[in-house]
């Protein structure tokens, strides 16, 4: 149960098992001269002589990188002054001015749907999500008529031989920073709080984007201007190059989050946590570029495609929640947080499986980077021999079937949670409530979904990594007959308890007898126990098997009947009435009439000597027959007061007619003929 209530985070965990596992052997695979060794000590002298020949490496590229950094300049100079060089150059200005033409005539019709969609006064989070989509869509078609400008005048040009990859390396690095720039900007919004759609502080909007793009640029001029370096036979001034890219990136990601957690820090006034965790943002730069040094670009990839698919999963919430938000988008956008608006919207089942198709997807992509970087085709991966690849592979698999089983577990789960809140909190010790059925077979039929769930889950994974599960399952039958046999008494209230629930005999909240006369309130109900809360405190836990006959006493209504005894001389016909009206007066009432199903009424049930009997009788809730008998008692009493009526003293008392009266404002009665003959015997 627990397992399958946070399924959604075996994508992550997947993920970080294969990167993880890469990770291990990347290292161990560095390339170093030394002989190979054996075992968990040879390992690790493994992994530091790899360290030791990296190392070494690129401390001859930075000896070696200055003078071929200046035979790359005194080339790239000679080659600019040659007439091909000053035809390359102008042609490529030509190029960049057909893009830039072309985007600002598209500009010049674009540019008014861009102000329009800045200037909206935005009212809800699905209005916000299509305006900061229709924005991304106007950027990104500027910017795909720039790039397919620039591509159809490439081929109305003869290049000069040897200059074409030059124009090739500076326009993909135009281009690489574009696309930073507009994902970072639309993701980001600077200055525009109301289409952010990740949960940043506002005043850090700004340098976040200035990082993104600056650290883009590095990878670009790592990635396109390194291997140029290498064909110009400067392979220690790319390596050098790789260097001061992976050090200027680091620092300007250190800075800009040690920035940022400098400017919450002034402005949080909440208590700080236990744990510093502000502190692991730093330590994972800093890991990721040592990993660099000692290990290679590969291992480093690995590491920082574990910490950004990290990240992403952290703030995927508030991102995918963005468009489900309930956000007052009419009162001031900086002071709110999309975290906190997207707790609220846990329970809802759109949101909650598109959630889950989000984190299964981001960690299909992380997945999909580790094996670009590792250098196996996609379509191999099948057919590989790898078992880094397999093991992806199998990873690939179990992360589906988690999501399919969580999306299953969600579609059941949320809309149980959802009723049940509607519902309402359940109060065993009042009133039973008319959804008691619902609150009672609801959460047994989540519990019974979520163990379901996660056997399915845990048989779908061993199959996915290749265990045969039939034994397993031949072999659970076999126990589970074993066990009905040695458990006859279990097997016995688990079979009873379903038959009692689906008959309905009790909910929680309802006061029950049993056949073992144990008597309470149910307060909770397991799959094979009922616990009851007994008047005086006491907890009983009852086996379904024990329970016996049930008598339910909160279930329609109750009749409740209490006798009143009063002096033998009234008119029973005066008493009736007044009773009557004592309940007629009880229904009117606001908080008694809204309890009661039928009226107070009173008729004699009997005459003992000097005494008659009169039984009262009223209909009411369930569980209410208590507070309005203890009602009519004190207004039937105030009502024969004010008749002049005493109830009886339980004496036989002779009345004369000659020599004796009723007391005052007394209903006279006639005596009878035997009362009249023993009185004349007397």
């Amino acid at each position: 149960m627990m397992a399958v209530s946070r399924t959604k985070s075996t994508f992550c965990t997947s993920f970080f098992a294969s990167l993880a596992f890469l990770l291990l052997a990347q290292v161990a695979a560095a390339q170093e001269p030394a002989a190979p060794t054996h075992g968990k000590s040879g390992l690790m002298v493994h992994a530091l002589h790899a360290a030791n020949y990296r190392l070494g490496r690129l401390t001859t590229a930075l000896e070696n990188a200055p003078a071929e950094f200046a035979n790359v300049w005194q080339t790239l100079s000679a080659a600019s002054a040659t007439t091909d060089g000053i035809v390359t150059l102008t042609y490529w200005l030509i190029v960049m001015l057909i893009g830039c033409g072309m985007e600002w005539f598209y500009w010049t019709y674009a540019a008014s749907s861009l102000r329009v969609i800045d200037e909206t006064a935005i009212t809800s989070a699905a209005q916000a999500f299509r305006l900061a989509a229709r924005r991304f869509l106007l950027l990104a078609t500027g910017l795909v008529l720039f790039i397919l400008a620039i591509s159809g005048s490439l081929t109305f040009f003869e290049w000069p031989a040897g200059y074409e990859t030059a124009v090739f390396t500076s326009l993909l690095l135009i281009f690489s920073l574009r696309v930073a720039w507009l994902l970072a900007d639309t993701l980001l919004a600077p200055g525009r709080a109301r289409f952010r759609f990740l949960d940043i502080d506002p005043r850090s909007a700004g340098l976040w984007v200035a990082t993104v793009v600056l650290v883009a640029l590095l990878l670009a001029m790592s990635g396109i201007v390194g291997p140029v370096l290498e064909q110009m036979d400067a392979p220690d001034a790319a390596e050098t190059l790789h260097i001061l890219t992976a050090a200027l990136g680091s620092l300007a990601v250190l800075a800009t989050v040690l920035r940022h957690q400098h400017a919450i820090a002034r402005h949080d006034q909440h208590k700080p946590p236990k744990f510093p965790v502000e502190i692991l943002m730093p330590v994972m730069i800093a890991a990721v570029f040592g990993l660099w040094l000692v290990a290679g670009p590969l291992a480093s990839m690995l590491l920082a495609s574990l910490f950004i698919v990290s990240i992403i999963q952290w703030h995927l919430k508030s991102v995918v929640f963005f468009f489900w938000s309930e956000r007052d988008f009419t009162s001031s956008q900086d002071g709110l947080t999309l975290a906190e608006e997207a707790g609220a919207l846990g329970h809802r089942l759109a949101p909650s499986i598109a959630l889950s198709v989000a984190r299964y997807s981001v960690c299909v992509l992380g997945i999909a980077t580790v094996l670009l970087a590792v250098g196996i085709p996609f379509s191999e991966v099948e057919n590989s021999q790898n078992p880094a690849a397999r093991f992806v592979l199998h990873l690939l698999g179990v992360t589906g079937i988690a999501l399919v089983t969580h999306v299953a577990w969600v579609a059941v789960r949320v809309p149980i949670d959802q009723r049940l809140r509607e519902l309402g909190p359940s109060d065993t010790h009042g009133r039973p409530n008319p959804n008691a059925r619902l609150m009672t077979l609801l959460p047994m039929l989540r519990m019974a979904a979520g163990v379901t769930f996660a056997m399915l889950l845990i048989l779908s994974v061993l199959w996915t990594f290749g265990v045969d599960v039939t034994p397993l399952l031949a072999g659970a039958g076999v126990f589970g007959l074993a066990l009905g046999f040695g458990s006859q008494a279990l097997v016995r209230d688990l079979i009873s308890g379903i038959f009692y629930l689906a008959e309905d005999v009790f909910r929680v909240g309802e006061y029950i007898e049993s056949g073992s006369n144990i008597r309470g309130t149910v307060e909770r109900i397991t799959l094979r126990t009922v616990a009851l809360r007994h008047q005086n405190g006491p907890l009983h836990f009852v086996p379904y098997g024990s329970l016996g006959s049930v008598r339910n006493n909160s279930r329609d209504w109750s009749i409740d009947k209490f006798n009143i005894p009063l002096p033998v001389y009234v008119e029973s016909e005066a008493v009736r009435k007044l009773v009557k009206k004592v309940g007629e007066s009880m229904q009117e009432d606001p908080e008694l009439g809204a309890l009661m199903l039928e009226p107070l009424k009173a008729k004699l049930y009997r005459i003992d000597p000097g005494v008659k009997i009169f039984r009262c009788k009223f209909r009411s809730a369930p569980g209410n027959q208590f507070e309005i008998r203890t009602e009519a008692y004190r207004r039937i009493e105030k009502a024969l007061k004010e008749a002049g009526i005493p109830f009886a003293a339980g004496t036989q008392v002779l009345v004369n007619d000659m020599l004796t009266s009723p007391p005052s404002g007394a209903v006279m009665v006639a005596p009878s003929a035997t009362g009249a003959a023993a009185g004349a015997e007397s």
